[in-house]
């Protein structure tokens, strides 16, 4: 029995994230060597919609908080370190 590899064995369609077809080569291979971080990314994009961590609204600025705040407790090398984003002016 042999197992499907590749993006469309996963949980979404190819249509779904049909997406990364259309991604520039240059962005394709940072991503692969790690030279940038695609999580980060997600998160920047679902905090400027205002979207939580399940795609519900929550507004701008719990979205902003929920992600990058979240998002920067976490050092590379696994150790927390608190963290508070000042509040929009």
């Amino acid at each position: 029995m042999s197992s499907k590899i590749g993006y469309s064995s996963g949980p979404f369609t190819v249509d779904e994230i049909g997406f990364i077809q259309i991604a520039p080569v240059k962005v394709l291979v940072a991503a692969a060597k790690g030279e940038i971080d695609l999580n980060r990314i997600v998160r920047e994009e679902l905090a400027s919609r205002g979207l939580g961590l399940n795609g519900e609204w929550v507004g701008f600025e719990k979205a902003r908080r929920t992600h990058l705040e979240a998002y920067l407790m976490t050092r590379p090398d696994g150790k927390k370190v608190r963290v508070t984003i000042p509040e929009d002016e």
